[in-house]
């Protein structure tokens, strides 16, 4: 099983070009490397929904998928309560 570090998944968000915007500014990293070892080890999580190119849930599932490059389900759906804000995922933790 492949292990993650903080700086990793910092360098990891600074350097990918992603297909959907974030709709909170902060991720946590214990819940992604909670998230990223529960994916390796065949957990399945639901879809994440987005609305209008941002994601609405699943930040954190969002990320594990793309930094194990496995397949994403989205759902359209639910409300961005942040039209108009642009964040950039930082770390907190």
């Amino acid at each position: 099983m492949l292990k993650i570090d903080k700086e990793a998944v910092e360098k990891f968000l600074k350097e990918t070009d992603f297909d959907l915007k974030p709709s909170q500014g902060k991720v946590s990293f214990p819940i992604i490397e909670r998230i990223y070892r529960r994916l390796q080890n065949g957990h399945a999580f639901g879809s994440i929904h987005i609305s209008k190119g941002k994601i609405v849930d699943g930040h954190h599932r969002y990320i594990c998928l793309k930094l194990l490059g496995y397949t994403i389900e989205y759902t359209s759906g639910g409300q961005n309560t942040s039209v108009g804000k642009d964040y950039e995922w930082k770390i907190s933790q």
